[in-house]
């Protein structure tokens, strides 16, 4: 059952912490880097351009859709859809239609939320992103740490550590229906810890018959002794949208009715997620350090594709297993060396069919059967062994390295082959829409290869703390500005 409150108010939050009523000021923070190197603190010439949401940004914001946090970032243009859906664009033209989320990797914890080949373009709705810590754009191809799907850049979301025993319950509450509870807690027992942060969100829209229901809960456990710690973590997710479609008409927005009406009440999305990791960091004498991260991925999705002639109804599945490792050496102070393997399985299956005849031209009704339009599994396997050379001086930074990604798919069809109806007849036309390939094996090689320049500018600490301060004034200025501008125009509806 969802509530829509009888007021508009879209920017109420109330935060009741357990263990610190308030945060402390963040004068002097240790920056500890983990999505352009998998070695806590290993600050190597790697020559990616991060970019950082903090986690006071991210708290100050609360967003009620992760579209609003990331175009806080210089060079990323993500347009917010319906619901919890999106069109991503990073250096990048928006990017839509199918394959286009294969040009940026998302990733929760420097894992990838899908395989290569097995992405959704919206799939960030599956990262815990209303209680993360911070979130981490690489902006630029990351080819060599990151492979497939990294094209245009990274988007990383970073879980909060919980173990280390601080709490936290906050009550978002908004406009048409939005309501969000986030709960942070955890214990530290020294050398070990464990901790949970889970959200839980209502959404009902201001169109008909559309909203959102979700729900998400990460684990963490840490231990640690001498020089090595195990942090192993657990994220699930689950989504109930009620999609509604486009509007259509010049101007048809400025229609008050027209702009709260749903063309498509039959359109939804339904989603699970699931993610298990744990990742094992130890250093050595002279400063060489290892991580390695074996994980486990399951997800399913089904949704009605409203958008296509005929409405079909598409059913995907994927679950898998993999490695993330990485050794850095340190040669001297200034040269130091990475080398990794990255290893991947993932076991993934689809199937679109139609229950209702296509609406349209003779050519559509003829070409789009009802039936089964798809029904294929896939295996796919990674092997991506890689390497970087850094070196570092007081001004300049190099890094030279290289990966070499094979990719190979073992592709079933569980149907007929060609484009043909699901039993055997010929569609008009030429043939009907969907097209099917006989099964196949596909091998995929890469060898990337990447080169990093870097020139450090350094101020003076006095130019720099001033230009720090007047920064982090001019953010707070504008977010307040912002949100009473907001709520103004709101109350004023």
């Amino acid at each position: 059952m969802r509530f829509a409150p009888s007021f508009p108010l879209s920017l109420l939050a109330v935060s009741l912490l357990s263990h610190s009523a308030i945060a402390q000021q963040t004068n002097e923070i240790e920056r500890i880097e983990t999505t352009s190197s998998r070695i806590q603190g290993n600050m190597n010439a790697s020559g990616y351009a991060v970019s950082s949401i903090s986690e006071e940004t991210l708290s100050l914001l609360s967003f009620q859709h992760i579209q609003e946090s990331l175009n806080y970032i210089a060079g990323a243009g993500v347009q917010r859809g319906n619901g919890q859906e999106y069109l991503p664009a990073l250096r990048s033209p928006v990017l839509t239609g199918a394959g286009a989320c294969g040009g940026i990797l998302a990733a929760e914890d420097g894992i990838a939320l899908r395989a290569a080949g097995f992405c959704n373009i919206n799939e960030l709705f599956e990262a815990h992103g209303e209680i993360a810590q911070r979130i981490d754009v690489i902006k630029g191809p990351a080819s060599a740490l990151y492979g497939s799907n990294a094209i245009h850049g990274v988007i990383n979301v970073v879980t909060p550590d919980t173990t280390q025993g601080d709490g936290e319950l906050s009550v978002d509450y908004g406009s048409y229906g939005f309501h969000r509870v986030k709960l942070k807690e955890g214990k530290d027992f020294g050398h070990s810890g464990v901790g949970i942060a889970a959200s839980v969100t209502r959404d009902t829209g201001y169109r008909n018959e559309e909203g959102v229901d979700q729900e998400k809960v990460s684990l963490r456990h840490r231990l640690e002794w001498d020089s090595t710690v195990i942090t192993s973590g657990l994220t699930y997710t689950h989504l109930d949208q009620e999609t509604a479609g486009y509007i259509e008409g010049f101007e048809s927005y400025k229609n008050t009715q027209i702009a709260k009406s749903n063309p498509n009440p039959e359109a939804f999305r339904k989603a699970e997620s699931f993610r298990l990791w744990s990742k094992f960091d130890t250093s050595f004498s002279g400063g060489h350090a290892l991580s390695i991260t074996p994980y486990v991925r399951n997800q399913d999705m089904r949704f009605r594709m409203h958008f296509l002639p005929g409405k079909p109804l598409e059913t995907n599945a994927q679950k898998g297993v993999g490695v993330l490792s990485q050794f850095n050496y340190v040669i001297n102070d200034s040269l130091s060396a990475d080398i990794g393997l990255d290893v991947e399985y993932t076991e993934g299956e689809l199937t679109q069919s139609q229950d209702s005849a296509t609406e349209g031209s003779a050519f559509l009704v003829e070409t789009i059967p009802v039936g089964k339009h798809y029904d294929y599994d896939v295996d796919a396997t990674l092997f991506a062994p890689f390497f970087t050379f850094n070196w570092q001086a007081e001004r300049w930074a190099i890094s030279v390295g290289g990966r070499f990604e094979s990719m190979q798919y073992d592709y079933t069809n569980n149907m007929n082959v060609g484009r043909v109806r699901e039993d055997g007849t010929q569609c008009g036309f030429g043939g009907c829409r969907y097209s099917r390939p006989a099964d196949s094996e596909n091998d995929f090689i890469t060898l990337v290869r990447s080169f990093h320049f870097v020139i450090n500018l350094t101020l003076k600490p006095s130019y720099l703390a001033a230009s720090q301060e007047a920064i982090a004034r001019l953010r707070q200025q504008s977010c307040i500005v912002c949100s009473v501008h907001r709520l103004l125009l709101i109350l004023t509806r």
